[in-house]
């Protein structure tokens, strides 16, 4: 027995969520295509006062409706037969089930947001939450989220224009901006540098040294835009006269650097590059994660991976996002923000400073990508 579901739960939705959605907020802001700031709690800047966001209440609302009906068709089912027939199965059909949308308010204006996931999607939001709270605070636009799990997605959203903002790491940096679709807006600056570097790991008990000692091993790279965790380790084992492909016995991609540094604590792989930024960022805040593991090589210093814009952003708000970050450490809050992402400051910064990567990428040429 099959059951179509979708006009009861369209009713429901209307009886008993629409009119809580209307008495919290009026301008919550959502779309299908990313995460909203507001899913989660956050703290009013008027008040201090705990909110519960619109769309959290469809995330909590949904299932039990859901649940209601499947106990409400049972029971109707049970009473309509008289429960005679014991061996007959009830199955509900909810193929058919599609989600609903809130209420979109125009009075606030939307700010799409991405953050290159350099570690998982949920410790990259975890991270930045505060940070892009505090942009939304000073800035008077509504932050619309929007997770993706490569690096290549994220140039691909800011190439078609859906993003007004952007932290990405410094390899898709050099690919975007070197075909003319992005531009730099602000730098962070960390440990007093505005540079970084890969870090080579293997399990603490291997005998490696170098590279060159994991000729026939197993290795993971992190995302093939990566310069520290993919564009770096290959330059080396070109600077060695060798492929890749020819040179590991298998590799993986993990699509984050923390995955990367689990893998080799896990034993999965025999070694990783990563980015110092993101090891150091652990070994501080989350050491036990580092657990098993040594580095055995750091590379040059590199462009710091950046904050950029789409190249058609309007002006106006170039400036407005240019300005709130350059001066957050001059605030308070947004010194405490910065401090617990551990960067010391925004700065400007010029483009040459990715002119390291474009060399690394220029001699790697045709094996880049292989």
């Amino acid at each position: 027995m099959f059951v179509k579901v979708k006009e009861f739960e369209k009713v429901h939705y209307k009886k008993y969520i629409n009119p809580i959605s209307d008495r919290l907020s009026k301008n919550q802001q959502t779309g299908k295509s990313g995460m909203p700031l507001d899913a989660h709690p956050k703290m009013s800047a008027d008040d201090g006062e705990e909110q519960i966001s619109t769309p959290l209440l469809h995330y909590i609302m949904i299932p039990l409706l859901r649940a209601k009906l499947v106990i409400f068709l049972v029971l109707s089912i049970c009473l309509a037969t008289g429960c005679q027939n014991a061996k007959e199965q009830v199955q509900l059909d909810f193929s058919n089930i599609e989600p609903v949308k809130p209420k979109v308010s125009g009075s606030t204006p939307i700010l799409n947001v991405a953050v290159s996931a350099m570690t998982s999607p949920q410790e990259t939001f975890h991270s930045y939450k505060n940070l892009l709270n505090y942009i939304e605070i000073n800035t008077g636009r509504h932050i619309l989220f929007k997770q993706r799990e490569t690096y290549l997605e994220v140039n691909e959203l800011l190439f078609e224009d859906k993003l007004d903002l952007a932290f990405i790491c410094s390899g898709a940096y050099v690919t975007g901006v070197d075909t003319g679709w992005i531009r730099l807006l602000v730098v962070p600056v960390i440990n007093g540098q505005t540079t970084y570097q890969s870090y080579l790991l293997v399990p603490s008990n291997s005998p490696a040294t170098s590279i060159a000692d994991l000729y026939g091993k197993q290795f993971a790279y992190t995302d093939p835009l990566s310069l520290s965790g993919c564009l770096y380790p290959k330059y080396l084992i070109h600077q060695l006269g060798y492929s890749t492909q020819e040179f590991f016995s298998q590799t993986i991609f993990t699509n984050g650097h923390d995955k990367a540094i689990n893998a080799v604590v896990r034993r999965m792989v025999d070694g990783a590059c990563v980015d110092g930024l993101v090891y150091d960022y652990l070994a501080v805040k989350r050491p036990n994660k580092l657990s098993g593991i040594k580095v055995i090589h750091k590379s040059q210093p590199f462009g710091i991976p950046p904050v950029v814009i789409p190249n058609g952003l309007d002006s106006d708000l170039e400036h407005l996002l240019r300005e709130t970050l350059l001066s957050m450490h001059l605030d308070p809050q947004g010194k405490g923000i910065l401090a617990e992402l551990m960067i010391d400051r925004f700065t400007v910064s010029h483009d040459s400073l990715y002119n390291s990567v474009r060399r690394i990428r220029a001699e790697l040429s045709s094996v880049m990508y292989e």
